[in-house]
């Protein structure tokens, strides 16, 4: 496992059997401009890295039903019952800077980029940014009020990545966003 710790991220990659290249000078890059869009470049953020089966592993450990789709992300925060923060609420610099970890699936994300006719880079921005967006993101996971309040969140941290970096990552829309689409089925 190969780990690097700068400017308040960790970012940690787990050995996975496939093996999908890409860069982590420029995946750093990447979620360093998503940290600054979502107003959190002061906030330690964990990003781990890692391959389907570990994610699988990590739903059952947290007794989320298993279905046949790996999720792409997964977020932790920091601690959930903070004396500092709750979330929905940003933590106060000077006291809680550890925002919470999101977990990202790379071969789900490689296979969904490629169905979607995007670049891996594009792909792994946009799971990140929803994945920051579930940690900032108060409410019950269950309604379909929280899942429009977490795509308005993603909307806005890709809009303005969009803005910082010239990119033209599309926005999630609607129903067929996967939080919407998610607690619809519920």
């Amino acid at each position: 496992m190969e780990i690097i710790n700068e400017a308040k991220m960790t970012l940690h990659l787990r050995n996975a059997q496939k093996m999908i290249i890409f860069s982590l000078k420029q995946f750093e890059a990447d979620l360093n401009i998503l940290r600054k869009a979502a107003g959190i470049q002061r906030h330690d953020l964990g990003v781990l890295c890692c391959d389907a089966p570990y994610m699988q592993q990590l739903q059952r450990d947290i007794g989320d039903s298993i279905t046949s789709r790996v999720p792409s992300v997964m977020s932790f925060p920091y601690n959930e019952k903070s004396l500092y923060w709750t979330r929905g609420s940003m933590p106060e610099p000077k006291v809680e800077w550890n925002l919470g970890d999101i977990v990202l699936s790379i071969p789900t994300i490689f296979d969904d980029s490629k169905r979607h006719y995007l670049n891996l880079y594009s792909a792994m921005a946009m799971v990140s940014a929803q994945g920051i967006s579930e940690l900032l993101v108060e409410g019950n996971h269950d309604s379909i009020d929280h899942h429009r309040k977490l795509l308005d969140k993603e909307c806005e941290i890709l809009d303005q990545y969009n803005r910082l970096t010239g990119a033209k990552l599309p926005l999630p829309d609607g129903p067929s966003n996967s939080h919407v689409a998610a607690a619809a089925k519920q």
